[in-house]
């Protein structure tokens, strides 16, 4: 079973990108907020982190940086930060990519995640954890 952390601050879009993740077979932990995010990350065992950017306590850059100067787990950024700029910035520090959720009304997104952003969540973090066990 592969295990998935989930670092997300908002409780509706964490839970969509769990409920999709379980229902995949995946074992998923959610950390609301960046400091817990950081901490589990460093000392768990994980496939995938799903990684939001605007978080409270540590943000997403500093977490993703910590995570990729001691450990090689593929991060995803799930962000609603819309500029390019930003996502270009997290992929600097080390991101495997980058998956933007603005651009609509928040309750839109919401309604709209499970069904679009959700199997396309389950796609790439089966992408990403494939191709990092094929490098093993």
């Amino acid at each position: 079973m592969d295990k998935i952390l989930i670092i997300e601050d908002d409780p509706d879009i964490a839970a969509i990108e769990r409920d999709y993740l379980e229902l995949s077979g995946c074992a998923v932990t959610i950390c609301a907020n960046g400091t817990d995010g950081q901490r589990a990350a460093l000392e768990g065992a994980f496939d995938l982190i799903l990684l939001d950017l605007m978080l409270p306590g540590t943000d997403g850059f500093s977490i993703c940086r910590a995570v990729r100067a001691q450990k090689d787990i593929p991060i995803l950024m799930v962000t609603t930060l819309g500029k390019d700029a930003d996502k270009i910035h997290g992929l600097g520090f080390g991101a495997a990519g980058a998956v933007t959720l603005g651009g609509v009304a928040y309750n839109l997104v919401l309604a709209t995640l499970g069904n679009i952003v959700g199997g396309l969540l389950v796609g790439l973090a089966y992408w990403f954890i494939y191709h990092k066990k094929q490098e093993k």
